[in-house]
Order: structure tokens, then C-alpha cells, then sequence
């Protein structure tokens, strides 16, 4: 019987990793879509676990991204912190002065 609770184990960690890769997938084509309207676009997902806000940071470079790094806030700083907070989405013209 312990064969079967390592093998349920090592079959949730694969599904965890092929949920990973899936959700880095749609990412992927979100951000690409939103760049085709936006010059500049950033998504950030929530980590529960730590209350922050969690982006990773892409440099397009020809025909490939180069990762860069990544950015972690806390959930109650700005803009984005208040809509994850508040689950209101909010229209910001200028949003970068």
C-alpha cells in the first residue's frame, strides 16, 4: 500500500506541473493578443498563500521573449492591488504619469 499514497503523489505533482505549463500557455497568448491593442500590457496572477501580486517580466527580442525577471508585490499596492482587491475593473488613461 505505501507503493500507491507515492504514486497518487508523483501523479498530483504531473498534474500540477502540466496545470503550470497550461496556465503559462494561455498566459502566453493572452499577453500576446493585448500587445496587438496595447503597447504595453502586464498581467499579474494572485498567490494566495502569500497575499501578493505575482508578474513575470518578458522582453520581446525579434521572434523570442527573454525572460527577466520576476515581480511580487503586496496585494494592497496600487492599481493593480486595488482591482485584485476589490474585483472591480478600473479604466486608467493615464496610467503611467
Amino acid at each position: 500500500m505505501p507503493h500507491l499514497h507515492l504514486i497518487a503523489t508523483l501523479l498530483s505533482i504531473v498534474a500540477n506541473v502540466e496545470e503550470q505549463k497550461r496556465l503559462a500557455r494561455q498566459s502566453e497568448v493572452f499577453l500576446s493578443m493585448a500587445q496587438n491593442v496595447h503597447c504595453r500590457c502586464s498581467l499579474f496572477l494572485l498567490d494566495r498563500e502569500n497575499s501578493e501580486l505575482v508578474a513575470e517580466v518578458f522582453e520581446k527580442n525579434g521572434s523570442s521573449d527573454e525572460y527577466l525577471t520576476e515581480i511580487r508585490m503586496p496585494i494592497s499596492l496600487g492599481i493593480v492591488g486595488q482591482v485584485a482587491t476589490t474585483g472591480q475593473m478600473m479604466n486608467v488613461k493615464e496610467a503611467y504619469r
